[in-house]
């Protein structure tokens, strides 16, 4: 588990590594090893300066161990043993005489135990060790943040992190905890998002970060402060779990709103959503949780560079709940470069549903062009649901069929304009890359989702 005991030759042409020793030998005076008092000593690296003295006509080779337990730094250790845990062992190139070694990557205002030895290349039975020296790093006036900054316990909407604080800082810091952002942001601050963890002391320290969205990256570090300053520990990266979906099967984009955004909600980031003119959101759900998108003015939106149709081929499924308000209402759309372009849509013109394009510049009222107004403007939420199969499109409303429309046209994958134009409420819009069954539009319609 941790590295063997091990012996580095160092001659003037070359260099052996040999390592095969089954039994602890008396030492005889042949090698004597003095090591001084630790000079130059900071808070994160000391310099160990040690004599070596052959009486023997053998090359010799020798390393040095350190770490912040005294017994595992004193042990006389054989060929064949282990290093304790926590024990450092560094190569040492040297020859006789008065050498010195720079210990580095040392935690501040902590004790250190150093030790060397050394053996003959000849004979690796024999092990020479000299004296243990003690020494302290200094504690500086900055608050040391630890390296080990993790998060775990992650859930849909928590997380616990967990960070460590080597050095207390001069004067001992007033404040510390974790800042953190949900878009790729390294050098995060104190300035984004920040949670306070009362408390004192080095050590380390942990907390519970609620309230965060569903399946979102976060980025999050730890502080400390001082009248020195800020200090930070590193970046991390976690993500918190999604929420189980019912029919993923195929399922190339899904968006439910729960977190007031228009993020693709299986974590598909080519597919997420940038809002145009401040979308709202309602508590009003199909199924009574989470968000849905809410306007009375058609005019916020969720703009998809990546359109989600392009990945749909000639057999697609869509399908959305919507509780509308108004007779007219738009609830996709796709964007056009020009008015010769053609584009899908699907919305309410004077209560008849349409699913249509701008068919080089002449718009196309045949889709699904039946009267609606009993069924979708009662103030209930209602499960519309779209198939295709190469030109033979299907029509059903809340798990029922209604209507089908032979037309030969499909998406122009320009950027999807989802909830452009809506008028009322809507929620759960997926794209499937398939022709979902009778039963699984009843499932999601049976499941409100």
């Amino acid at each position: 588990m941790f590295k063997k005991i091990t012996i580095t030759a160092v001659v003037f042409t070359f260099m052996t590594v040999f390592c095969t020793v089954e039994e602890n030998q008396t030492p005889t005076d042949d090698i004597s090893i003095t090591l001084h008092p630790c000079s130059d000593v900071t808070s994160t690296s000391a310099i160990a300066s040690f004599d070596i003295v052959n009486n023997t006509n053998d090359d010799i080779g020798a390393n040095i161990i350190y770490g912040t337990n005294k017994e595992s730094i004193t042990k006389n250790y054989t060929m064949s043993d282990d290093f304790d845990e926590g024990v450092t062992c560094q190569q040492t190139k040297y020859s006789n005489g008065p050498l010195s070694y720079k210990i580095i990557s040392l935690n501040p205002n902590t004790t250190y135990y150093v030790r060397v030895y050394a053996g003959k290349r000849y004979n690796t039975q024999e092990i020479f060790w000299s004296n243990v020296v003690e020494f302290t790093t200094i504690r500086p006036s900055e608050v040391v943040m630890g390296d080990n900054i993790f998060a775990s316990e992650i859930t849909s909407h928590s997380a616990k992190l967990t960070a460590s604080i080597l050095s207390e800082g001069i004067p001992a810091y007033t404040e510390r905890g974790f800042c953190y952002d949900f878009n790729d942001v390294t050098n995060i601050t104190i300035a984004n998002n920040k949670v306070v963890k009362q408390g004192t002391g080095e050590g380390e320290y942990s907390l519970i970060l609620d309230n965060l969205k569903n399946g979102r990256k976060y980025n999050v570090r730890a502080y400390g402060t001082n009248i020195k300053g800020t200090f930070y520990s590193p970046v991390v990266e976690f993500r918190t779990n999604s929420s189980d979906f019912l029919l993923s099967d195929s399922l190339i984009a899904y968006y439910n709103f729960n977190n007031e955004d228009g993020m693709e909600s299986q974590n598909i980031d080519e597919y997420n959503g940038i809002a145009q003119w401040s979308p709202t959101f309602s508590s009003d759900t199909p199924d009574g949780t989470g968000k849905s998108l809410f306007s009375d003015s058609g005019e916020g939106y969720f703009y998809i560079e990546n359109n989600p149709f392009k990945s749909t081929k000639d057999n697609w499924t869509i399908t959305f709940w919507t509780k509308t308000m108004n007779a007219n209402t738009i609830f996709f759309d796709e964007n056009t470069k020009s008015n010769t372009q053609r584009k899908l849509s699907a919305r309410l013109e004077n209560s008849y549903l349409k699913l249509y394009g701008d068919d080089f510049g002449y718009v196309n009222y045949e889709g699904f062009d039946i009267p609606l107004t009993t069924i979708l403007l009662n103030d209930e939420w209602h499960l519309i649901t779209i198939t295709r199969e190469k030109t033979q499109y299907k029509l059903y409303i809340d798990g029922i069929y209604y209507r089908d429309w032979k037309y030969n046209y499909s998406s122009n994958y320009q950027p999807l304009l989802l909830g452009k134009g809506l008028k009322g409420k809507f929620d759960n819009f997926r794209v499937y890359d398939k022709i979902l069954t009778q039963g699984e539009i009843t499932t999601l319609f049976n499941a409100k989702q």
